[in-house]
């Protein structure tokens, strides 16, 4: 049998303390990863999906419960966030209900890519297959068993709520197994032989105790009738293994995931299985995404630092303490927030607090506005780079006075051709030409020289232009 993902088996089987409400969730994508904390217009925290983990990555825990009178699961990541005040822990929870869980692990099922990416289980399938007789189809998609009713049988039970049967040893012989384990029989097991209106048989044995001496055990195991399948026999006994109350029929038809999903919808596995959140990870692993409730909580506020200025005067000394506290709000997958400045007036010049002040006021300033994030501007008008400065005024006349310049070439370079030094004469009476060959040499090279200082300048002028 094929490998599939663990998520088949699961599938089918100095902060203050108080911390802030969440409000109304919106929707947002959930994925494998983490959302994103990206900072909001005008300050504050915009949450976005995730396309990859941060370093390091947030603590994520899955979680399936009751939340708001229904029950769901989803993922919980706990944010680092840089606070007004130092850092910011926020909780971010993206939750979906069980019907849209079960849709997007029912399409994971049905995917082969999903399941590859999502990892090995075959471990899990019986389990699953047992479970919703469902499983994926061999050329791609779902199949399921429609199931069968059962039949019914008799079957013995061993004591009040012991173990069944088909057969009153069936029943009993387990649990005297474990009582004798390791000791030494004296009286080996058995049970009466019932007939056909028998509706109870007594069923014992003894085994020594070092401790104690012989011990004698004795069951009564009594006859029932019970809906039970061919075939599917567990503990010794026939029984009903479906989810639906029906036997596997032993065939199997083409299914969607959504009936699929019907099924889990029907009888969904309880949430301290842990079998629908393990499923629904393993679903997101294997590339799946699915809209979720997304909300988020933390500290309601954060008291910054304290800045206090003292005054002296002919009345005496005064110091006045200011002390940010920084006002949380969350909305779905925004948070903001707002400054309140808390003033404190104290006498002396000690430090301000609430046992000494004589005087406090509270300041609230409105959080920023939402402004266009590429223009700073908007956000901030009053910073120095967004000051109006208005239309400059006419410029004062200046004079202008016509000078005339010429331009005469001095000639004290010699030709403009240039000339070598002329030979030189010895005493001896000869004559040497040092410079003959070396000038004739320049001379050939003369326009080429020429012409690269005005390639030269033709390049210069031209990035000027640039």
């Amino acid at each position: 049998m094929a490998h599939y993902s663990p998520l088949i088996a699961a599938f089918f089987s100095a902060l203050v303390l108080v911390s802030a409400p969440a409000h109304a969730a919106k929707r947002i994508q959930l994925s494998h990863f983490p959302p994103n904390p990206g900072v909001a217009p005008g300050g504050g925290w915009k949450f976005t999906p995730g396309n990859k983990w941060a370093d390091p990555p947030p603590q994520r825990a899955w979680v399936d419960g009751v939340y708001g009178d229904v029950r769901r699961v989803g993922a919980e990541d706990v944010v680092h966030l840089a606070g007004k005040a130092g850092e910011l822990a926020v909780t971010a929870r993206s939750l979906v209900t069980v019907s849209e869980a079960a849709s997007v692990i029912a399409r994971c099922l049905g995917n082969p890519a999903c399941i590859a990416a999502a990892g090995a289980g075959a471990v899990v399938v019986g389990e699953l297959y047992s479970r919703y007789r469902v499983r994926p189809a061999a050329a791609g998609g779902l199949e399921a068993d429609p199931g069968a009713s059962p039949s019914d049988a008799f079957v013995w039970q061993c004591g009040a709520a012991g173990n069944k049967g088909i057969t009153p040893e069936a029943a009993c012989s387990p649990l005297f197994a474990t009582v004798s384990a390791g000791k030494r029989i004296v009286q080996n097991f058995s049970c009466g032989v019932p007939n056909v209106d028998t509706t109870g048989v007594s069923c014992d044995g003894t085994y020594f105790e070092p401790s104690y001496g012989n011990v004698y055990w004795s069951r009564t195991a009594s006859k029932t009738v019970e809906k039970v399948c061919r075939g599917q026999t567990q503990n010794g006994y026939q029984q009903v293994v479906g989810f639906d109350g029906k036997c596997p029929a032993g065939f199997h038809q083409p299914i969607t995931a959504d009936e699929a999903a019907d099924k889990l919808k029907t009888a969904p596995p309880p949430a301290v299985s842990d079998a629908l959140k393990d499923a629904l990870r393993e679903a997101l692993k294997g590339g799946q995404t699915v809209e979720a409730d997304f909300e988020t909580s933390g500290p309601a506020k954060q008291i910054g630092s304290p800045a206090s200025t003292t005054t002296t005067n002919g009345q005496g000394t005064t110091t006045t303490t200011t002390t940010p506290e920084y006002h949380y709000k969350y909305e779905g997958d925004t948070i903001t927030y707002e400054t309140v400045n808390v003033t404190q007036t104290c006498v002396g010049a000690n430090a301000c607090s609430a046992a000494n002040a004589t005087e406090t006021k509270t300041e609230t300033k409105p959080p920023p506005k939402e402004g266009d994030e590429k223009d700073p501007c908007s956000v901030a008008p009053d910073r120095a780079g967004c000051a109006k400065l208005g239309t400059p005024g006419e410029g004062e006349d200046i004079k202008k006075k016509d000078i005339p310049v010429s331009i005469t070439p001095d000639s004290g370079f010699g030709a403009d051709t240039g000339t070598c030094p002329a030979p030189i004469q010895l005493a001896n009476g000869l004559t040497v030409d040092p410079f003959g060959l070396f000038c004739k040499y320049m001379a050939g090279i003369r326009f080429a020289v020429i012409g690269v200082a005005w390639l030269i300048a033709a390049f210069i002028f031209l990035g000027r232009i640039e």
